[in-house]
């Protein structure tokens, strides 16, 4: 088990090392940085603190690119993303990690959050403050209530490791429900189709359903393309009547 959270700690450390290392290479790609969030902002100002820790740009997001205006997809895969969250869960250090769609909402009161990734906690902090004051109940504007255990975030970093520094990181935060979350199935939630499936099955409706009108008029299809032909050719084991005639010569 001890094994297990070393292997999982020294992923986090590499993954953030990577991130710190990767930044130049981000701002020569996709353009400067995007500025923090209006809520942490207007935070800072009001306490008159100065802005602290590293700003990097989060990798759990798509990221658009200044120069060409395109979207690109998020750095890491959701499935990536889900891995990190695991380790980042068995090591303790679940505040080291940027928001995204597979990180959980931490607990904006904790002392590793507020120093670690004080980014998550401010946005969060208001959010939930808003929630309580508001009194709409629409699922779809309601912040989620898990917020992460104890232990996700109990594991305070060693001296000298990478961990000790505040990372802030840049895009949007959705903190806001989908519609279908509230029923336990998070999987398909704030989408159209649950699943896509193949394209005969997804056209087997409306080919059927011109199947059917087809075939409800069948009998007279046939009827009149039969009598067509027996005007034409009433007996047709005859040869054709144009070629009794003689051919015209083409000169």
């Amino acid at each position: 088990m001890a094994s297990a959270t070393v292997t999982a700690r020294k992923s986090i450390e590499g993954f953030l090392a990577r991130e710190i290392r990767q930044k130049s290479q981000h701002i020569a790609r996709f353009g400067p940085l995007q500025p923090l969030t209006e809520t942490a902002a207007t935070q800072t100002k009001a306490s008159g603190s100065q802005v602290t820790g590293v700003k990097l740009p989060n990798p759990f997001l798509p990221q658009l690119n200044a120069n060409t205006g395109r979207w690109a997809p998020a750095k890491y895969s959701l499935r990536q993303q889900a891995d990190l969250v695991k380790k980042a869960k068995s090591a303790g250090l679940l505040q080291h990690l940027p928001p995204g769609p597979k990180t959980p909402i931490l607990d904006p009161t904790h002392a590793n959050v507020q120093k670690y990734n004080p980014q998550v906690a401010a946005v969060v902090s208001a959010a939930f403050e808003a929630q309580q004051k508001s009194t709409s109940k629409k699922l779809r504007k309601a912040v989620l209530p898990q917020l992460s255990q104890e232990s996700w975030t109990a594991t305070a970093p060693e001296k000298g490791s990478i961990l000790n520094k505040a990372v802030r990181w840049t895009g949007k935060i959705d903190l806001h429900r989908k519609a279908g979350a509230d029923t336990g199935i998070k999987l398909y939630a704030g989408k159209k189709r649950m699943f896509k499936g193949h394209r005969w099955e997804r056209l087997k409706d409306a080919r059927e359903r011109r199947q059917s009108i087809l075939m409800r008029d069948m009998a007279a299809r046939i009827r009149t393309y039969k009598e067509y032909y027996k005007k034409k050719r009433p007996n047709p084991l005859k040869p054709p009547k144009n070629s009794l005639k003689g051919g015209k010569i083409p000169f």
